[in-house]
């Protein structure tokens, strides 16, 4: 009779060690989805602190001089918060025209900036990697895709492209003022 008592016993005790395992289990995995969803809270903090709106806002001018206006390519745009990244740079992603065929991956780095009269600082830049969708309207309006070939390569872009750059560049050391330093 003990025999099967002593049995019953390690069966009970064994059976509440599992139960209790797999407790431990489901609230380990609701602790690790809680503190990932606590980082990336904590990602979009840092990065909205850092001017990140501002850097994607100067970005998509310099993809279309006229973006968020009626006469851009580029009309409208919002930033994918869920994607946001840290690897290792702060990384998300911008939808445009509310098509998530037209999107832009990117990510931000520190950048020094001119500010004009010998003043100058570092704010948040966002380098981009814009969808084929997205580079195909841009080269169908301009001729050329923007923001790969700045510099000396905007000499084969189209008068409407130069025309509203240049004005687009007059405002970026106000532009730039306006932006918390990093």
């Amino acid at each position: 009779m003990a025999g099967k008592r002593g049995k019953g016993l390690v069966s009970l005790v064994g059976a509440i060690v599992v139960v209790l395992v797999c407790l431990g289990g489901v609230s380990g995995c609701d602790a690790g989805a809680w503190a990932h969803s606590r980082w990336r809270a904590h990602l979009v903090k840092k990065g909205k602190s850092m001017g990140m709106e501002q850097a994607v806002v100067n970005r998509l001018h310099v993809l279309d001089p006229r973006a968020l206006t009626p006469q851009g390519v580029i009309r409208s745009y919002e930033i994918d918060y869920s994607s946001i990244r840290e690897a290792p740079v702060l990384a998300v992603d911008v939808y445009v025209n509310g098509d998530k065929n037209l999107s832009i991956h990117g990510w931000f780095h520190p950048e020094p900036v001119d500010l004009g009269n010998g003043e100058a600082k570092h704010v948040l830049n966002y380098g981009s990697d814009p969808s084929d969708a997205l580079e195909g309207l841009l080269y169908q309006r301009y001729g050329f895709i923007p923001g790969y070939t700045e510099g000396s390569g905007t000499r084969f872009c189209n008068e409407e492209y130069r025309k509203y750059e240049a004005e687009w560049k007059k405002r970026l050391p106000e532009i730039y003022r306006s932006m918390p330093s990093v």
